[in-house]
């Protein structure tokens, strides 16, 4: 049954032709070592340091894209073209056979289990996994359904690049890794910006570097240069081998508005090509109030327009989508009151299901959060697909009616499950019924937000207890069914 279950989904995605990928475009491949079926060991860092890109194909004897797929012959044709002893010798293809109870009979067309021979005339190695031929890989590759064919650069970064054409694996392989194999001795790139960028702290500055150069790096000079500030210098030095890579953290920065950043590698360098990532810091203003309204406006695509307000990963409130109109123009929708119940960060999202956004021809919207007094705290109007604000809130936001100095509970009343949040740390908490008996529910807790689930409880009054060192708070639990 599982089998069955696995390959629907697999002819579902075959079907709608999706590139969603199970590890995330630009993830790192982990290493492994396998053996082919003709006993043959094939490591993949070893294929990667020699310059290669490899492509990965984990399939099962038993699932029909996957064979049609085979049978297309694209796979074959690459290897033959751009494999081993071909003019340009660039690409390595590994066949992985996912499903561990299949057999080598299997693989051959023998039995029931299998759409085919998979072996006759395959000229690249096929790998059959099984309890001997570790199945880690299914785990570290997430993979979710077959086939799913990999593309890996000699930087360990990958994509999906899903079944393609021979000529398509080739140019759309060589134009993700072209500029991702060592090619000089000294060059430290910049992957990607690392640092928080919307979670309302202080931001922490910090990027991957990778060694792109073909020795081991050990210096480079880093420097960040956000908006409104003086430019940060920092002096790196370590030991980083080839492809390795580093987190930097460069220092702090004590942001008053949105700030946009970009950081350099400013040292010598013999490819300034990967030198530079960039980022905008998202800045949160703390709420005056435990109260906020959410003023919207639309384009003339108001169906188009939809937003969330999320606070540690919960729903707070959303809205839309809204009417379309008939003319460009800026079309004003019911204002939404909404309570803040968290201490916490508060992040504002804003969607646009036609790639358009909410300024252009279509006429000008935007979406605005104020807290009770009227300061605005997010304003959303330029994007294309999706626009991200945040403002927080604290236990000295409402002046005159602070909130509990160690959690807060939503939401109360609540149909079965309570979430209790706090910024303290060594907490212990119970919940008793109103007789004072205790529920099978202690949680011995730190910062972030936890989880209490009464639904096996019947509807009424109960108590929550949070201990903090010598302080002791109780919260009325209000179940309802």
């Amino acid at each position: 049954m599982m089998k069955k279950i696995v390959l629907f989904f697999a002819i579902l995605f075959s079907i709608v032709g999706t590139n969603q990928a199970q590890l995330a475009d630009d993830s790192f491949a982990q290493n492994f070592t396998l053996k082919d079926i003709n006993g043959n060991s094939h490591t993949l860092y070893n294929y990667l340091d020699s310059g290669y890109t490899v492509i990965i194909d984990v399939s099962a004897t038993w699932c029909g894209p996957c064979w049609a797929y085979h049978n297309s012959k694209s796979l074959e044709t690459l290897y033959e073209e751009h494999g081993p002893g071909s003019a340009d010798n660039k690409v390595r293809v590994l066949f992985i056979e996912g499903d561990v109870s299949t057999t080598n009979d299997n693989l051959h067309g023998i039995g029931g289990n299998t759409q085919g021979d998979w072996v006759s005339g395959t000229p690249y190695p096929i790998i059959d996994l099984n309890s001997s031929n570790s199945a880690s890989i299914m785990t570290n590759y997430k993979i979710g359904y077959f086939p799913t064919v990999y593309a890996i650069c000699p930087n360990r970064q990958l994509f999906e690049i899903g079944q393609l054409s021979a000529a398509n694996l080739w140019t759309n392989s060589q134009s993700y890794c072209g500029n991702k194999v060592a090619t000089t001795d000294n060059d430290p790139a910049l992957l990607s910006y690392s640092g928080n960028v919307n979670d309302c702290k202080t931001p922490t500055i910090k990027v991957k570097m990778q060694n792109m150069g073909k020795v081991a790096l050990t210096a480079a000079t880093l420097t960040a240069e956000p908006d409104g500030f003086s430019p940060i210098v920092y002096n790196w030095t370590g030991n980083l081998a080839p492809y390795a890579v580093a987190d930097v953290t460069l220092g702090t920065l004590p942001i008053t508005q949105n700030t946009k950043m970009n950081v350099k590698i400013t040292s010598t360098d013999d490819n300034a090509a990967n030198n530079i990532v960039s980022s905008e810091i998202l800045y949160g203003i703390l709420s005056g109030s435990k109260t906020a309204v959410v003023k919207v406006a639309t384009d003339k695509l108001g169906a188009q327009t939809t937003w969330k307000i999320t606070a540690n990963g919960l729903t707070i409130k959303s809205g839309g989508p809204y009417a379309n109109e008939t003319a460009p123009g800026t079309y004003f929708r019911e204002e939404v009151s909404i309570s803040l119940p968290l201490n916490t960060c508060y992040k504002v999202e804003v969607f646009d299901s036609g790639n358009n956004g909410m300024k252009g021809v279509n006429g000008e919207g935007y979406v605005k959060v104020l807290d009770a007094n009227g300061v605005e705290m997010v304003s959303i109007s330029d994007f294309k697909d999706t626009g991200v604000g945040i403002f927080k809130k604290d236990a000295t936001s409402a002046v005159g009616d602070l909130e509990s100095t160690i959690a807060s509970i939503y939401p109360n009343p609540s149909t079965n499950v309570f979430f209790v949040t706090s910024t303290q740390h060594d907490l212990k908490m119970s919940v008793e019924n109103m007789m004072g008996q205790k529920l099978n529910t202690q949680i011995s807790a730190n910062e972030g937000t936890y989880s209490i689930d009464l639904s096996s409880y019947p509807a009424g009054t109960y108590v929550l207890k949070i201990r903090n060192g010598d302080l002791l708070e109780s919260h009325k639990l209000v179940l309802v069914k």
